[in-house]
């Protein structure tokens, strides 16, 4: 029985040392979430390939093609009137689009 507490102390104190570092973690996550944001309205096709899921360089190109003649986006929902990218995209984005 003496044992037994032993070990379930040692296991407890264990947890408590690490409870710390998963505050840091979770906050480190959130911050690259934050980061993975792209300006629409003035990334590269690159950048906005890398930023956005299910969006390719070619889709990337077309969005900054599109940027270019009809002007910036005024909302990110706009982004759905680029041949090719539905408003499924643009939604599963949302999160991830900046317009400033």
């Amino acid at each position: 029985m003496k044992h037994l507490f032993s070990i379930l102390f040692l296991l407890f104190s264990l947890y408590a040392i690490t409870l710390p570092a998963t505050a840091i973690e979770k906050a480190d996550a959130g911050q690259a979430v934050a980061a993975e944001t792209v300006n629409i309205n003035t990334a590269s096709p690159a950048q906005i390939a890398n930023g956005l899921r299910g969006i390719g360089l070619s889709k990337a190109k077309a969005v900054v093609a599109y940027r270019d003649k009809n002007g910036p986006f005024k909302r990110a929902a706009d982004l759905a009137a680029v041949k090719g990218i539905g408003k499924r995209t643009v939604e599963r984005n949302q999160r991830r689009i900046r317009l400033k």
